[in-house]
């Protein structure tokens, strides 16, 4: 019986395997993409939040910039009647 030696394995990567990751990873870019995409087109039409408020501001200045704004708001509604 005459016993012959076992071809030298090969230390690579398959090739496949990176086939099959680099396919995955470009499907899941794409998704987040293509989410991120369709949450930008509905922003404007979704309510808009308002931030919560700075603790490092002291409260009269958050009163004057609230007054301010509605000052803006109601010389607004003033220029649209005209």
């Amino acid at each position: 019986m005459s016993y012959s030696p076992r071809p030298p394995s090969s230390n690579r990567p398959s090739p496949i395997g990176f086939i099959i990751i680099a396919a995955i990873s470009s499907a899941g870019f794409y998704y987040v993409a293509n989410k991120r995409d369709q949450e930008a087109k509905r922003a404007p039409l979704s309510e808009k939040r308002r931030p919560f408020e700075n603790p490092l501001i002291p409260p009269r200045h958050r009163d004057e910039e609230l007054q301010q704004q509605q000052q803006q708001q109601q010389y607004q509604q003033q220029y649209q009647k005209q």
